[in-house]
């Protein structure tokens, strides 16, 4: 479930609660989903992420800025790390 408000629908600007049941992104599978999410100025701001799986949880925050193509985040898990690397998106040619 996705619940939130468009704070500015002209720049495109909102806050949102994301909860889910099993699911799967980018092909990595999912017991459970669960994330604070707030959209600024081409700015993903994402708090209190919690991400579930058989093996464990990763929890924690990021910020994606979508106008230099940068992304930063502070997470802590017990799932396995290499399983969860494609929710990162194709490794970008150096």
């Amino acid at each position: 479930m996705v619940s939130g408000d468009f704070v500015d629908p002209d720049a495109f600007a909102y806050d949102a609660e994301l909860t889910t049941g099993r699911c799967s992104y980018r092909g990595v599978g999912m017991t459970g989903a669960a994330a604070k999410l707030k959209l600024r100025h081409s700015r993903l701001d994402v708090r209190d992420l919690k991400l579930k799986r058989h093996e464990g949880e990763l929890q924690g925050s990021l910020l994606a800025n979508f106008n230099n193509h940068q992304i930063s985040f502070d997470i802590q898990t017990t799932a396995n790390p290499t399983e969860m690397v494609p929710l990162l998106g194709r490794k970008r040619p150096m």
